[in-house]
C-alpha cells in the first residue's frame, strides 16, 4: 500500500509538512499567549509601523529619483537617518532602562505622525529632508522601524517567560516582516496613480504612515506597563547565595558580550549598508524595472522571510540560536553573490528573495541572544548599543552605493558585502558558539520576584541575564 495512502498507517512527506507548519503556527500562537498584554501592544504596533515603512522602503528611492534626485543625494538621505536614528536609540535605551519605556514608544509615533503629514503635503526638500529624517523614511528593512526598536525590545522580553524567548521574537519578526509586505503590496498597487500623476502618485503613501502612527500611538497609550520591581528578599528570608558575587561577575560580563556582539554588528551593519537600503534603486536601474514589480518582489520577499522567522524561531529552541543564525547566514552568503551575477529580473528576484528568507529569518535567534545573555535591568542599553553599532557602521553605505550607481558600478556594492558577511559569520561562530551550549543551564540559582500589584502584568527580573526567572502561575 502507497505511503499516505488510507489505511497505511504512514503519513506522506507532504503530509508531514503540513504538519509540521501547523506545529510552528501553533506554537507562534501559544507563545503570543503567553506574553503580558503590554508585550502584546508592542508586537501589534510592530506590524502597524511595518506597513508604513514597508511602502517606503519600496517607494522612496523611486519617487527622489523621479523629483529630479541622483543617486549620491538619495543615499546621503538615507545615511542622516540612519545616523539621526543611532542618537536618539542610544539615549532612549539607555535612559529606558532606568525609567519607564512606555513615554518613547508613545513619543515615536507622534514623530512619525508629524513627519508622515508632513511629507504627504509637501515636495520642498526644506520640509521633506527633515521629515524623511525624522520619519526614518526608506529604512526598517530588518522589520524593526524606529529608534525606540531596542526598548520595544526589552519591554517585550520583560513579559515573556524565558522558556518563550527565542518563538516570541521569532514571532516578532515575522510579525514586522509581514507587515513590510502588506506596505510593499500596497506600493505596487500605487503604480497606476504614478504613471497618470508622475512623483505626485507616490505621496499618499507618506499619507498611510501618518494614519497608522496615529493608531500605533493610541494603542500604545493604553497598553499597560507593568512596574519592574527591585531584587530584594522578604523579611526573614534569607539572600541567594552567592547572588552579589554572581551579579558582580555578571556586570563585566555583560560588557565582554556587548563589545563582542557591537563588534560583529560593525560588519554586518557596514555590509548592510551598501547592498540594503538602495536595493529597489538598484533592481529598477538594472533591470528598468518601476514601482508595480518592485512592489510585488517585495511583498513576496517580506512575506517569506515572516515565514523564515517563525520556522527559525522555532529551530533555535532546538538546535542552538547561534547554530541557526550561523547555518543560515552560510547560506545567504552563497545567495548574496548570485544577485549581481543574475541576468535577468526573475533570477535576481528569485535569489533576492531566498537570501532575504535565510538571512534576516535570523532575526528572531539574534535579538534571543542578546536578552539571554544581558540581565534586564541593561538590556535596552545592551541593544541600543548593538544596534547603534550596526547602524553607525552602515550609515554611510547608501551614500557610497549611492555614488557608485551614479559612477556605473551596480554590482561592486555586492562583492564587498559578501566578504564582510563572511567575516561576520566566522566572528559570530568564534564568539558565541558557547551560549548554545550553556543556554538553560542553571548558572546561578533564581531570583526573588515579589507578586505584582493587583491588576498589573508579570515582568520577568532576573539577577543576571542567565538566571532562571520565576515562570508565570
Amino acid at each position: 500500500m502507497p505511503s499516505g495512502s488510507p489505511g497505511s498507517g504512514r503519513l506522506s512527506r507532504a503530509q508531514l509538512t503540513r504538519l509540521e507548519a501547523l506545529g510552528v503556527l501553533t506554537s507562534s500562537w501559544g507563545a503570543f499567549r503567553s506574553i503580558g498584554p503590554g508585550a502584546r501592544a508592542v508586537i501589534i504596533t510592530r506590524l502597524l509601523r511595518s506597513v508604513g515603512q514597508g511602502a517606503l522602503l519600496t517607494t522612496l528611492a523611486l519617487y527622489l529619483s523621479a523629483l529630479g534626485w541622483s543617486g549620491l543625494a538619495i543615499g546621503a538621505l538615507l545615511t542622516g537617518g540612519g545616523l539621526f536614528n543611532t542618537a536618539v536609540s542610544l539615549g532612549a535605551g539607555v535612559t529606558s532602562d532606568r525609567t519607564r519605556r512606555k513615554p518613547f514608544l508613545v513619543a515615536i509615533e507622534g514623530l512619525y505622525l508629524v513627519a508622515g503629514g508632513v511629507a504627504a503635503l509637501t515636495t520642498a526638500p526644506i520640509l521633506l529632508v527633515p521629515a524623511a529624517v525624522l520619519g526614518g523614511f526608506g529604512r526598517g528593512q530588518g522589520g524593526v522601524p524606529g529608534p525606540f526598536a531596542s526598548t520595544a525590545s526589552a519591554w517585550l522580553a520583560a513579559e515573556t517567560p524565558r522558556e518563550e524567548r527565542q518563538r516570541v521574537y521569532g514571532l516578532a519578526a515575522a510579525v514586522g516582516f509581514f507587515g513590510l509586505g502588506l506596505g510593499a503590496l500596497v506600493a505596487a498597487a500605487t503604480a497606476p496613480l504614478v504613471h497618470a500623476f508622475g512623483a505626485g502618485g507616490y505621496r499618499p503613501l507618506f499619507g498611510l504612515v501618518a494614519v497608522l502612527s496615529a493608531l500605533c500611538g493610541i494603542i500604545m497609550l493604553r497598553a499597560p506597563e507593568a512596574p519592574r520591581q527591585p531584587q530584594v528578599a522578604p523579611v526573614g528570608q534569607a539572600p541567594v547565595p552567592g547572588a552579589a558575587r554572581v551579579s558582580r561577575l555578571a556586570a563585566g560580563s555583560t560588557a565582554g558580550f556587548i563589545f563582542r556582539y557591537s563588534l560583529t554588528n560593525v560588519l554586518n551593519g557596514v555590509a548592510v549598508g551598501l547592498v540594503g537600503p538602495l536595493a529597489a534603486y538598484w533592481f529598477a536601474l538594472k533591470f528598468h524595472v518601476g514601482s508595480g514589480q518592485i512592489g510585488l518582489l517585495f511583498g513576496i520577499t517580506f512575506f517569506v522571510t515572516a515565514l523564515s522567522s517563525l520556522i527559525q524561531g522555532e529551530v533555535g529552541t532546538r538546535v542552538g540560536m547561534v547554530r541557526t543564525v550561523v547555518r543560515a547566514r552560510l547560506v545567504g552568503l552563497v545567495l548574496l553573490l548570485a544577485i549581481p551575477f543574475s541576468p535577468f529580473f526573475w533570477m535576481a528576484a528569485l535569489f533576492y528573495v531566498a537570501r532575504s528568507a535565510v538571512n534576516r529569518g535570523t532575526m528572531g535567534p539574534r535579538s534571543a541572544l542578546v536578552v539571554a545573555a544581558v540581565p534586564d535591568r541593561r538590556r535596552a542599553t545592551a541593544l541600543s548599543i548593538s544596534g547603534g553599532a550596526m547602524q553607525v557602521s552602515g550609515a554611510a553605505g547608501p551614500t557610497v552605493a549611492g555614488a557608485l550607481f551614479d559612477g556605473g558600478q551596480l554590482d561592486l556594492p555586492f562583492f564587498v558585502a559578501v566578504l564582510l558577511q563572511g567575516a561576520y559569520v566566522a566572528l559570530f561562530q568564534a564568539f558565541f558558539a558557547k551560549y548554545d551550549r550553556t543556554e538553560g543551564a542553571a548558572a546561578e540559582p533564581p531570583a526573588y520576584k515579589p507578586p505584582p500589584p493587583s491588576g498589573a502584568a508579570e515582568s520577568e527580573e532576573e539577577v543576571v541575564g542567565s538566571g532562571d526567572p520565576h515562570r508565570r502561575t
